[in-house]
Parts: C-alpha cells; sequence; structure tokens
C-alpha cells in the first residue's frame, strides 16, 4: 500500500490507497508479410513449449502473399523468426488447439465456404484438411462442444441463417456436423465459453448487425446438443464489432464483453456479468471507450490474477485497455500507441506470451503493417494507473437509479501534482447526457473545475420513460454510467 496527497473539499488528507502493477509497453514492431493480413492466433504449434504467432492473409494483388497461413516460430531467445508460409484461401478467421487429441496444437482456419485444419505431427505442420461449412465462412472457434472431452469447431458464416458445428471423432475426423439456425447476420464473430454456470461450453454468437440481436448464446446441453438461442441485444441500432468471452469480476464465471459504436461520445464497451444462477444480467453495463472500437480480448495484462479488457480501435493508432480494479470493475481506459490502420476484422488481435518472460504480449493482423507486435514490459508496482497515465481522476455517481422525479449526478475531481494536490490545478470538465443511440440530449456541465466533489440534479421531466447514459469527460478521462427513467 502507498500514500497519495489528496485534496477534496478543500482540506488536505493522506489517503492510502492500493497499489497496482505498472502496466508498460515496448514500443510497437511491426513484421511485414506482403497482401492483407486479416486474422492473428497465438499458441504453440512446434511443441517446444514456447508460443508462436500465426497470422492470414487474404487478397491484396500479391500472388506470393495473398491465402497464406505465415507461421510465426518463437526462438529459444524469445525473438520471433522469420516466418514460414503454408497455402490457405480467403481466410477470415482463426483459432489454435488440439484438434486430434495427440497433445499437440493444431491451426483451424475459416477461409471462402469451408473449415481448413493444419495438423501439427512430430515432423511439422500438416497440409490443409478441408471440410466444406456453407456460405463464407467469417468466423471460427474450438472448444468441447458435446462433452466428450474431445475438441470441436463453431463456425458462423456471413449473411448465412445458421451456424454449424464439427463434431471431433477418434484421430481427428470432422464428417459429422450440426447447424443451428440463427438469423441473418454479418460482420460476424463466434466465441466458447461456460455463460450459464452449468460446467458445460456454450456457443456465444455475435451477429455484426444492427438489424438482429446484438448476439445469441447457444447453451449445450446435458445429451451434448445445443440449446435454442437465448438473445441479447443493446436497443436501438446499436451494432457490435468484436466479442469476448472470459471471467472479468474475479468470481470464477465468465461473462461477455463486446465493443460497439462509433466514434465519442457512441464508442463503448458493453458487459454482460454472469450472476449466480448462471443467467448474463441484462441490460449490460456500459464504459466508454476510445473511438471505433472493434476486436476484443480478455487476458491478465498486469499479473494481478485478474483478467483485464483489450480492444482495438480502427483509424485512431490506438489501443485501449481497461484493467480490473481491486473491487472487480474495470477502471477506464488507458491508450497504447499502435500504427495506423483504418479497421480490424473481428479476429484481428490475440493475447499471449510470445517472448517467454511470463507476460501477455498482444498481436495485431494489420492489413497496412503486417504483424504488429507489442511486447509486454511490466514490472513492480506504481501508484494506481489514473485516466490515460494522466494526472486526474473524476468519480460518476446518480443516485437514485432508476428514478421517477429526478436523480442527483455527483461527481469528484482530484488532480495531482507529485506526490502532493495543488489549490489552483484545474480541469476542463464536461457532463453530458446521451440516449440510447448516442445523441446527446442534455449538456449539465462543460468548463473548468476546481479539484473537489460536485452534484447536479437532473429532472426526470426533461427526459422521455427509457435508458440514458450519464458521460463524464475530465481532461484525457471518461467514464459513462446508464441511468433509467421511469413513470
Amino acid at each position: 500500500m502507498k500514500c497519495k496527497y489528496i485534496l477534496m473539499f478543500g482540506m488536505l488528507q493522506i489517503l492510502t490507497l492500493p497499489a497496482y502493477s505498472a502496466l508498460n509497453f515496448a514500443s510497437y514492431t511491426a513484421h511485414s508479410v506482403g497482401s492483407s493480413p486479416e486474422v492473428v492466433a497465438i499458441g504453440d504449434i512446434n511443441n517446444d513449449g514456447l508460443n508462436d504467432v500465426v497470422l492470414g492473409t487474404s487478397f491484396y494483388f500479391d500472388s506470393l502473399n495473398d491465402y497464406k497461413v505465415f507461421v510465426f516460430i518463437q526462438d529459444s531467445a524469445g525473438n520471433l523468426k522469420s516466418p514460414v508460409k503454408y497455402d490457405g484461401g480467403d481466410i477470415t478467421s482463426m483459432d489454435i488447439g488440439d484438434l486430434n487429441a495427440d497433445g499437440l496444437q493444431d491451426i483451424v482456419i475459416g477461409y471462402d465456404d469451408s473449415v481448413g485444419i493444419f495438423f501439427q505431427n512430430s515432423s511439422g505442420i500438416c497440409p490443409m484438411v478441408s471440410y466444406y461449412s456453407g456460405t463464407k465462412v467469417n468466423g471460427v472457434k474450438i472448444g468441447d462442444l458435446n462433452n466428450d472431452t474431445l475438441l470441436d469447431i463453431a463456425v458462423c458464416h456471413w449473411n448465412e441463417d445458421s451456424i454449424r458445428i464439427f463434431i471431433q471423432r477418434p484421430s481427428g475426423i470432422f464428417d459429422s456436423s450440426v447447424a443451428y439456425h440463427t438469423a441473418n447476420a454479418g460482420y460476424d464473430e463466434i466465441d466458447i465459453g461456460d455463460v450459464t454456470g452449468d460446467g458445460l461450453e456454450d456457443v456465444v454468437f455475435m451477429r455484426g448487425s444492427s438489424t438482429n440481436d446484438n448476439f445469441e448464446v447457444f447453451a449445450q446441453d446435458s445429451t451434448g446438443s445445443l440449446k435454442s438461442p437465448v438473445s441479447y441485444d443493446l436497443g436501438g441500432d446499436e451494432n457490435t464489432h468484436g466479442i469476448a468471452v472470459k471471467d472479468i469480476n474475479n468470481d470464477g464465471k465468465k461473462d461477455v464483453v463486446a465493443s460497439y459504436g462509433g466514434n465519442s461520445p457512441t464508442s463503448n464497451i458493453a458487459v454482460w456479468l454472469q450472476d449466480s444462477a448462471g443467467v448474463l444480467k441484462n441490460p449490460a453495463i456500459s464504459y466508454a471507450c476510445h473511438d471505433c472500437p472493434e476486436p476484443v480480448e480478455i487476458a491478465d495484462l498486469d499479473n494481478d490474477s485478474l483478467n483485464d479488457v483489450i480492444v482495438a480501435n480502427g483509424g485512431w493508432n490506438t489501443l485501449s485497455i481497461y484493467l480490473q480494479n481491486d473491487s472487480n470493475n474495470l477502471r477506464s481506459y488507458i491508450n497504447v500507441v499502435i500504427p495506423y490502420a483504418s479497421h480490424y476484422k473481428p479476429e484481428g488481435l490475440a493475447i499471449g506470451d510470445i517472448n517467454d518472460d511470463n507476460k501477455p504480449d498482444i498481436a495485431i493482423a494489420d492489413y497496412n503493417n503486417g504483424l504488429v507486435i507489442l511486447k509486454n514490459t511490466t514490472t513492480g508496482v506504481e501508484e494506481p494507473l489514473i485516466s490515460d497515465f494522466g494526472m486526474r481522476i473524476a468519480e460518476l455517481k446518480a443516485y437514485p437509479n432508476p428514478f421517477v422525479g429526478n436523480t442527483v449526478i455527483s461527481y469528484s475531481v482530484i488532480s495531482y501534482s507529485g506526490n502532493k494536490s495543488t489549490t489552483n490545478n484545474y480541469t476542463n470538465i464536461r457532463l453530458t447526457i446521451h440516449d440510447i443511440s448516442g445523441r446527446t440530449v442534455k449538456t449539465l456541465v462543460d468548463g473548468e473545475k476546481e479539484a473537489g466533489s460536485y452534484t447536479v440534479n437532473l429532472d426526470a421531466k426533461e427526459l422521455k420513460t427509457g435508458i440514458y447514459f450519464v458521460r463524464l469527460d475530465a481532461g484525457s478521462y471518461s467514464e459513462t454510467k446508464k441511468i433509467t427513467v421511469i413513470r
């Protein structure tokens, strides 16, 4: 524990604050591969105990590098070797796992209308084995979907009204598949995890189209089949861009995180927490994000045994990271610089230790720059991470919520200068109300505020019944809370 001098309510106090791991990344490096990288995955695909990086390309008028699987092997010094290429197809998705129960990690890709598997054996990577799946495949994920301890493959497709499950048979045969009906969708993503709390892995299918619900959960039943899907939606015409499944509030239950929206203030991530009954809490909790959030991954980046959320932002040279705090909530995002790309595919982001230092690193499939790597250089602990590594904190609350007549919105601004607060440091504050589509319906505060605590009254007469978002911008810090008006 460390101490920090904080000015609140005009009095200097010494508060004891928890120490957090110092999250740091080295400057990014880029490995050019020609063509157009679309997807990336991390896993040990040469059985040496070290994670490797696998990148997939589509078409970009480059006959030598189009439609290839690039394998970057990690060497004993923690560096990535020059890649080895394998023929694939118009690759849209990728995952890594043991697909023939031999203890070796294999590569699965989604391409064209098929699923392709590159099995690993004692001699290396074998030529691809393919299985037809349906109209353009745009998502694959590996998991045990019939509770037989063998890993199966879940597949989704561009604008097709079904997902497909390929069941693993002995010796890695996938000639048996089952289709499950769903509404047509667009730029989809599929993930797997137990989001119903029964110990069985479920399929989470993100439909990247605002005309349908944002995602569906196909729960696995006791017979090894999938139940009819349960839908979840953010309301309005929100379009999700990426999804991930993992425990993000440290209760041992897997949750769902999705990115949605465009430029600020409509840019957010949504969190559906799983409750003690195995139900994803709806509506979701929303957190403000940097502009144009796209692929999402979840991992413990700062080695504090708590999972964090990572989002790549298309067109903004930025990766946003939400660290989980000691209260098992997500802290406001911090940004890390990456090279420019206008967009990323849902499976264009991967997390894993790729230099054998027991710290998760970040890999990005970047059509402009190739394989982009961010090495995690986190060491020791430091003071709590504050507002984009800046020096201000603002805390936002609304009570009562939901509300009928009015609610009081409160926020606190704390300004630091070195180890002691200052009495003449001001922060620009903007407090706004947005409807569920992201449109600003009211501005409550817009101007400079000195360090301290403030309250603003919001009258429900000014708003229609429904869900709204209160957004607080303080310097480089941003936080959003959902409020609900009832009658």
